[in-house]
């Protein structure tokens, strides 16, 4: 799932007041026809947003609603008040009621696809994020939304187009550009991507991810000393995040220094250990070690997150193995095997199987 997509106020829908509107724009709301409870409930919903109760403030226009069904900023307000309760399905139904009402206002647009986004469906979040983009062509959210679900849609070069219109909105804006150089490495043109990147250190000399990914394109280029400047330069610029931390064990993999990638793997579990990104590298790393019980331990942790992950199964089943507990070895290599198959993973299969050999 999407990380909320900007699902906070930056989604820029309007929360209702009486007589004024607390949103990106304020613009003043008056009931069709005067009427003393719809302004207490829009006053008292608009004062319960500011304190962030949010349910307490849905009850509230939800029953301003009743007064007035045919208010599209209310039906607004009540889509962002759901996706702040994280039930998008509700949100995306609320901001269409919206849309049905008033189709010329690109911040309902927008909140129907961030909901849409949220809920996994992309196809309606970037029909949605386009609406949006057509009515106000200078939202920079909405690009970066729609270039995510064209992401995950599998349209790398729809997602690239969107990022260059983007970047002729906000031509010192490093950031379609690192997102570009990201999509660009995903395809292996690591020459497409360091024209990107490096464009972007000039616009951002301090922004750490972009390092990590130019360090990418440039071992990509078969440029290591290169890519081993850029990755310390990542480093040094954010050493307490565990994603670049990550990013910077795998480079050093690549590089063949093992110490100092399971060094960076290390420091990026201390940092987050909820991750299952870090806690994947954090059991093997144990694993390699032939510390097989507190992989063990971690490897829960890390199937908490992502239950149906075939290789967490896989390396608990070796964990087991290790520890002589055979039962449970079994249980967790046939997980993996299932899922590996599921996926179409031939070569995960093969490890799982060679794993049940041994029992």
């Amino acid at each position: 799932m999407l990380a909320r997509l900007g699902a906070r106020l930056a989604i820029g829908v309007m929360v209702l007041g009486s007589p004024a509107i607390v949103s990106v724009s304020a613009q003043p709301v008056q009931a069709a026809v005067p009427n003393p409870e719809l302004s207490r409930l829009l006053d008292a919903g608009s004062e319960a947003v500011k304190q962030r109760r949010w349910a307490e403030a849905l009850g509230l226009y939800q029953q301003a609603q009743l007064i007035d069904g045919q208010d599209a900023r209310i039906a607004s307000a009540i889509g962002y008040l759901y996706t702040e309760l994280g039930d998008f399905r509700q949100a995306a139904l609320s901001f269409e009621r919206a849309i049905a009402m008033d189709s010329q206002t690109a911040a309902f647009a927008f909140g129907a696809a961030t909901a849409y986004a949220n809920l996994g469906e992309y196809a309606a979040a970037e029909r949605y994020y386009e609406q949006s983009l057509r009515l106000d062509n200078k939202r920079a959210e909405a690009y970066r939304g729609l270039a995510t679900v064209q992401q995950r849609r599998g349209n790398l070069v729809g997602a690239i187009n969107t990022y260059q219109r983007w970047q002729q909105l906000e031509p010192n804006n490093w950031q379609p550009r690192n997102e570009m150089g990201k999509i660009y490495l995903q395809q292996r043109q690591f020459t497409n991507a360091l024209q990107v990147l490096q464009a972007a250190t000039r616009l951002a000399p301090r922004e750490a991810d972009i390092y990590s990914n130019l360090a990418i394109a440039q071992l990509g280029l078969n440029n290591p000393r290169a890519a081993l400047t850029s990755l310390q330069s990542s480093i040094s610029l954010d050493p307490r995040n565990p994603r670049t931390l990550l990013k910077a064990g795998d480079i050093y993999l690549v590089l063949g220094d093992r110490e100092a990638a399971n060094r960076n793997y290390r420091r990026a579990f201390e940092l987050n250990r909820n991750s299952a990104k870090t806690l994947d590298r954090y059991t093997q790393i144990l694993l390699d070690q032939g510390d097989a019980t507190l992989a063990t331990v971690y490897l829960r942790d890390a199937l908490r997150l992502e239950p149906r992950n075939p290789d967490f199964h896989l390396r608990l089943g070796l964990a087991y193995l290790a520890r002589g507990l055979k039962p449970e070895a079994r249980s967790s290599l046939n997980q993996a095997a299932l899922l590996y198959q599921q996926r179409g993973d031939f070569n995960g299969q093969q490890q799982a199987a060679a794993a049940l050999r041994q029992l």
